[in-house]
């Protein structure tokens, strides 16, 4: 190191200049010291600000891989009878058994879960056997011996003189009905799923629902009128609506069902004039 007054060289860390006997007062040689290391310590410092770096991407990494996973999945397991898989078979009173289950995971797991999100993928597994559930009712049964000759309900037999529906209570079904829309079918009760279902779902679906609930009681006015008429009016509006539906939500799970319906509902209008 130099010595502070006659700036010669002298031996590291001296008390005493060896050249012009002055007193090396103790802090020179401390911030020479540190003057000497000054190259190692930077060094160390950008070694250790890059590992600190490195950790932090790391963790917002990490972060963001289990949030995106996390995303695409539920976060819970209490819907065990809910399957994407879900195939009705067998006798119509199994089915609505199974669906009735399904009615019951499904509150469960909305009671549980803080996330829309989740709540829509897992309504839009159950919709999808909700409308499975239907279509093999119209594939392979009908009025008496899918409801009478089997027990699942007691009621005056559905016709055109008696179309309202009925509700289904042997097993429990709430989401559905009996009715009649120029054939018995199921209906489903659009009341009971905004009440029940809707509070815990996306915006989309509280729509969806809405729209539905709209269509439905329009469709029953035209037939109360019993004309062509009152049936392009209803179908003209209704195409338009779900146009504009799709534009809102174009993502919307049910968005091709809804589509099939704009063709239907088109298709009469053309044929009718």
């Amino acid at each position: 190191m130099k010595c502070p007054y006659c700036h010669e060289e002298v031996e590291k860390n001296s008390i005493i200049c060896s050249v012009c006997g002055e007193k090396i007062p103790t802090i020179y040689s401390i911030f020479d010291s540190i003057k000497t290391q000054l190259p190692k310590i930077r060094k160390i410092f950008t070694i250790c600000m890059f590992s600190i770096l490195f950790v932090i991407c790391i963790f917002f990494l990490v972060n963001f891989m289990i949030k995106t996973i996390d995303s695409n999945k539920l976060t819970d397991t209490g819907y065990k009878s809910i399957e994407l898989s879900y195939t009705p078979v067998g006798s119509f009173y199994d089915v609505l058994s199974s669906l009735g289950q399904q009615e019951q995971d499904l509150i469960t797991f909305f009671k549980k879960s803080k996330k829309e999100q989740d709540n829509s993928k897992l309504f839009a597994i159950f919709m999808d056997n909700v409308n499975k559930t239907r279509q093999y009712f119209t594939d392979n049964f009908n009025y008496e011996k899918s409801l009478s000759e089997q027990g699942i309900m007691t009621a005056t037999k559905i016709t055109d003189a008696n179309p309202n529906p009925i509700r289904i209570t042997s097993p429990a079904i709430n989401i559905l009905k009996v009715g009649f829309r120029g054939a018995v079918g199921l209906m489903i009760d659009y009341d009971y799923v905004l009440k029940t279902y809707t509070p815990y779902l996306t915006d989309d679906w509280k729509e969806y629902f809405e729209l539905s609930k709209q269509l439905d009681n329009d469709l029953q006015i035209a037939e109360y009128n019993d004309d062509g008429i009152s049936f392009v009016r209803a179908y003209s509006k209704w195409a338009n609506k779900w146009k504009e539906f799709i534009k809102k939500y174009p993502d919307f799970h049910m968005n091709g069902d809804i589509y099939e319906m704009i063709q239907e509902y088109e298709g009469f209008v053309n044929n009718y004039y």
